[in-house]
């Protein structure tokens, strides 16, 4: 045969061992194929069993399926879960197949995969303790496997604390809310549910939380879904009056038990001078007692264009809002 040449013939399939011979300076070199069974159990094989307890470290997973005899089996496609206890994490799973749409991180944590040529792949990552990273993968009908990494003490590479988003629990969180004004397509902050999401906006207009409407008042109903107490209703605003972002001149709260009638419990003025170019939030907090209703409407009013003193004097002025908080 010539050299980075090779050699191909066809043969009846029947199971069992197919082996090629071949010699190379007098040296004979085999290779071979044996037909395998169903696949009835699984194998994990990591890469490397020790790794830094860093917050960074890898270690590669490979998961096989394997028949009665241990043997490998290549057209196993089962679909593999995967479970992790100890001091790392999943950050990926992965198997070769191009049309493939499995996703290969899971934001819920829920981790699974399906074999490709027998085969998947998944990857974990250790956290800053020392300790065990216990990893199982299960199939149904094929026995499960387990693979436990170490991880070690090390020194820790000089950084800064990961940024980790904090969110806050209120009655409206989660629930459904309609506009009766439309925020600015420029500045969604989250979308639809994105005042209500439990998540605080910063004072940065720029960080995608805040939803900004241009020269309109802002309105919105929360459907709490069903008769609710309640004792506090807050709804936050931000103030950056050199990104012409303004305060409301005052914000109301209304109640209704149908959706049509509703009652005012509250309003609030503005208290902080229209010129103050402060960064600030400002939250506009009303406690009410022995209130209840299904629906919350919320208004703020806007003071329509720049003051003639501000540097866009005329221009249409922004409300930016976030989280409206009921408890």
């Amino acid at each position: 045969m010539k050299r980075n040449s090779h050699l191909e013939w066809n043969v009846p399939y029947q199971p069992g061992i197919i082996e090629a011979r071949g010699s190379r300076n007098g040296k004979t070199i085999t290779a071979k194929i044996e037909t395998t069974g169903e696949p009835l159990v699984l194998r994990l094989t990591p890469d490397r069993i020790f790794i830094k307890a860093d917050g960074e470290d890898l270690s590669i997973i490979t998961v096989s399926a394997l028949d009665k005899e241990k043997r490998e089996v290549p057209t196993a496609d089962n679909p593999i879960m995967f479970t992790l206890k100890g001091e790392g994490k999943i950050i990926g799973v992965g198997n070769g197949d191009p049309s493939s749409h499995e996703p290969d991180k899971y934001l819920t944590g829920n981790y699974h995969r399906q074999l490709f040529g027998g085969k998947c792949q998944i990857i974990v990552q250790s956290s800053r303790e020392a300790g065990k990273i216990e990893l199982t993968a299960s199939s149904e009908r094929l026995k499960s496997a387990t693979a436990i990494i170490t991880t070690k003490s090390c020194t820790q590479r000089p950084g800064v604390p990961v940024y980790e988003q904090q969110t806050i629990q209120h009655l409206a969180r989660g629930k459904s809310i309609k506009y009766e004004t439309v925020y600015n397509s420029r500045y969604i902050g989250g979308g639809e549910s994105g005042l209500i999401d439990g998540i605080l906006g910063t004072t940065d207009f720029k960080d995608g939380l805040w939803q900004g409407f241009e020269k309109n008042d802002f309105t919105a109903i929360i459907d709490l879904g069903a008769s609710t107490k309640i004792s506090s209703i807050e709804s936050d605003y931000l103030n950056d009056i050199d990104s012409w972002i303004f305060l409301p001149k005052s914000v109301n709260y209304e109640m209704s038990e149908d959706g049509v009638n509703f009652k005012s419990v509250a309003t609030l003025a503005n208290d902080v001078p229209e010129n103050s170019s402060e960064l600030l939030i400002k939250k506009f907090i009303a406690s009410v007692q022995e209130c209840h209703g299904r629906y919350l409407k919320v208004t703020a009013k806007n003071v329509g264009t720049c003051p003639l003193w501000h540097k866009g004097a005329g221009g249409d002025a922004w409300i930016f809002v976030d989280e409206i908080i009921v408890k």
